[in-house]
């Protein structure tokens, strides 16, 4: 079972299409941006997560662009079934709003 939440930030969409002529380096910080802001949405509400960071001795600062994803140990599908729902759900979503998807 895969879960999807619905589709929220129609913004970021909006930005990329609002710009077509934006630079290389334009739009890689806009990447770097939006990874900074996930990244600390998800150390702040997801429990999995903030342990993960907290045992690999991260700090959400430390990551500030893609190739510092590197830094973060992999978090594999049996890692997550493992968990008890609500640690690896965020704390402000809401579980009513996540749709099932089942892949063949």
């Amino acid at each position: 079972m895969h879960l999807t939440p619905r589709l929220e930030h129609p913004h970021t969409f909006w930005c990329l299409w609002r710009h077509p002529t934006a630079s290389r380096d334009e739009l890689i910080e806009f990447q770097d941006k939006k990874l900074r802001k996930l990244i600390a949405h998800a150390y702040t509400n997801v429990t999995h997560y903030r342990e993960l960071f907290h045992r690999a001795g991260l700090k959400p600062e430390e990551i500030q662009s893609v190739k510092d994803l590197r830094l973060i140990p992999v978090t594999s599908k049996d890692d997550l079934r493992m968990r008890p729902f609500a640690e690896v759900l965020a704390k402000d979503a809401n579980p009513c709003k996540l749709v099932s998807l089942k892949t063949s």
